[in-house]
């Protein structure tokens, strides 16, 4: 849309990195999304954040259309955005891993691997309809309904436990992402600012024009590839 008036038109942009000082620069009203993977079956959640002059009937046009595909949030602060990518961007990728680590184990323990896959996948997607079934129960609830005490799920969540071993690592995980997102966006304004998009701005002339040409902003669709 560079070099074009839109005037009173929302230019609703999911590409990543792109910040709304640059979709403003077009003459237009913007907003930013955020969705995720889930979206390809109407099951995604959107995030959104909205530009300057970006007014609540605005913003309610752009929850409508994103609800065709899932939920949506609206955010304050463009900032935000960046840890959303990490959470819900990034987020399926996770439960994917996890699914396929519990595959894994399963298989470890004499089952046969078209029987792990089931189970896994099947025990994943049961845990997550649940969840959506029961709103209101955080899902610390729903674990403590599943354990025992001395039992075998308590005897597996102590592993998970020990040292704050998953929570630590899923932290870390979440903040890989979050502060790479960040760093996306960098490059992307660097690139704006010099012409090049995907490089850094050292302030200085190239010798030779052309040279240096980036790989431009990636595509946002909620994967990490």
């Amino acid at each position: 849309v560079g070099g074009n008036r839109w005037g009173e038109a929302l230019l609703i942009s999911i590409a990543a990195g792109v910040p709304l000082a640059a979709l403003e620069s077009t003459g237009c009203r913007a907003a930013r999304a955020m969705p995720n993977l889930a979206a390809e079956i109407g099951r995604g959640i959107t995030a959104l954040a909205a530009g300057r002059g970006v007014d609540e009937r605005c913003m309610e046009m752009a929850r409508a259309l994103f609800s065709a595909v899932g939920e949506t949030v609206t955010l304050a602060d463009e900032k935000l955005l960046d840890a959303v990518t990490a959470v819900s961007g990034s987020g399926p990728a996770y439960v994917f891993a996890f699914t396929q680590a519990l595959e894994a184990a399963a298989c470890r323990e004499g089952l046969p691997a078209e029987v792990a896959a089931r189970l896994a996948r099947a025990t994943v997607v049961g845990a997550a309809a649940l969840m959506e079934a029961r709103p209101d129960d955080p899902p610390a609830c729903l674990r403590e309904e599943v354990t025992s005490p001395g039992g075998t799920t308590a005897a597996a969540l102590a592993v998970f436990g020990h040292n704050s071993a998953l929570r630590t690592l899923m932290e870390e995980a979440v903040r890989a992402a979050h502060r790479r997102a960040v760093e996306l966006g960098r490059e992307v304004a660097a690139g704006l600012r010099t012409g090049k998009p995907g490089e850094e701005d050292d302030g200085r002339e190239d010798e030779k024009p052309g040279n240096g040409l980036g790989k431009g902003p990636p595509p946002d669709n909620g994967r990490d590839e």
